[in-house]
């Protein structure tokens, strides 16, 4: 993270205008406006009144943490992913059935590009989990709440994660062939 970012950043989060801050360390607004697009960089003076307003150290309005922003869009996008893969889930299970005694087996073409999504979803979860070195749930769990397994326990799961690959294609299959025996029975006493 550069100056100007971490300047922007802690103005907006203070809710403050660059007129605001302006005012607080006695320089003009242009001034702030500079520094935030990186025309100018503040002296030693300013930037220790600019860690003075937005209460920080120093050593993070200049240094900054990339990891820590990695971290952080990781997070956010691990959630969206997720998000969209329970979406995708469910709506299968809901509309499967329906959709099959509606359209016979054609349903399965309009299933498609559901399966497409979630598989997709998944696909970026794996993604992120590869990127930030999480293989179990109760890794994605202390990553989300930023914190770290002990290296043991780390261990141990890794010894596991071929069994619980096994175990969720096992699920996965099962899930796919109950809906669908569902959907035929269905089909078979409704029409």
């Amino acid at each position: 993270m550069d100056l100007s970012f971490q300047i922007k950043k802690h103005r907006e989060a203070q809710h403050l205008s660059q007129e605001d801050l302006s005012e607080k360390i006695f320089v003009s607004r242009q001034t702030i406006s500079n520094w935030e697009n990186e025309r100018s960089y503040p002296d030693v003076q300013n930037l220790l009144l600019l860690g003075e307003v937005f209460n920080v150290s120093l050593d993070e309005l200049v240094k900054g943490d990339v990891k820590m922003m990695k971290h952080e869009l990781n997070h956010a996008a691990l959630k969206q992913w997720s998000a969209v893969m329970f979406g995708a889930m469910l709506s299968l299970a809901v509309l499967t059935i329906p959709a099959i005694l509606i359209f016979d087996w054609w349903a399965l073409l309009i299933m498609l590009p559901l399966i497409a999504v979630l598989l997709f979803a998944a696909f970026r979860i794996e993604n992120l989990k590869k990127l930030n070195d999480l293989r179990t749930y109760q890794e994605i769990l202390a990553f989300l709440d930023n914190q770290q397994l002990p290296v043991e326990e780390k261990q141990n799961n890794n010894s596991a994660r071929g069994q619980k690959i096994l175990l969720v294609i096992l699920v996965t299959v099962v899930f796919m062939m109950i809906t669908f025996i569902c959907g035929y029975i269905a089909l078979k006493l409704l029409r």
